[in-house]
């Protein structure tokens, strides 16, 4: 690993041998850039392996990438402070059947997902979130990947610290889901409040 005052990077190597259910090797990297109020982050991970089940015999190929980028916001001489960012992340799984002429087997997987966040705070005891985030998801479909789900989600949050006398807090969700191949969509909106408060000192 190579430290600097706002950079760090990290490399790992390993190699797997569990007989014959798995043998692979794995690579793993990380950096992180930190100038000034900004946060830029980047991951890295792949796993090539074969293993064998009873009389079957398979080669997965792993990936797992994330980027992403959030940054700091002061106001108010410090007394507020806003954070605001995003990042995209894709997860694959390609298992492919040694013994099989089909490129990939049922239980592959892959999906890309994006999300941005803000996040406020001030010292009079308000604090507020808002995320987004999109979501596609892939399933094998005649040897290959296919679009299967779109998701998408929105999220708002909202606190109030009281000063020794309680807390309010609202949450509200909407969520949707399209299936790729159809027309079926469903939404949901889900919304809570809550308020706690003490009436009496205590004795």
């Amino acid at each position: 690993m190579q430290r600097g005052q706002n950079l760090q990077l990290a490399y790992d190597l390993a190699f797997y041998d569990k007989g014959a259910s798995f043998t692979g090797i794995r690579n793993k990297m990380d950096a992180r850039w930190r100038p000034g109020k900004n946060d830029f982050y980047s991951r890295f991970e792949t796993v090539n392996g074969e293993q064998s089940i009873s009389e079957s015999a398979s080669n997965n190929q792993y990936l797992r990438w994330q980027q992403g980028y959030n940054r700091r916001f002061e106001l108010n001489d410090g007394k507020s402070r806003i954070e605001a960012g995003g990042n995209w992340l894709r997860e694959r799984s390609a298992i492919n059947g040694l013994n099989l002429t089909d490129s990939l087997l049922g239980n592959s997987f892959w999906y890309d997902q994006y999300e941005i966040n803000t996040r406020f705070a001030d010292s009079s005891g308000w604090d507020a979130a808002i995320d987004m985030n999109s979501r596609q998801d892939y399933l094998p479909q005649n040897g290959d990947f296919s679009p299967s789900t779109l998701a998408r989600t929105l999220s708002i949050q909202t606190a109030k610290r009281g000063n020794g006398g309680g807390n309010f807090r609202i949450n509200a969700t909407y969520r949707s889901l399209e299936i790729t191949d159809s027309s079926e969509k469903e939404e949901t909106i889900q919304g809570r409040l809550d308020w706690d408060s003490w009436w009496f000192k205590r004795l």
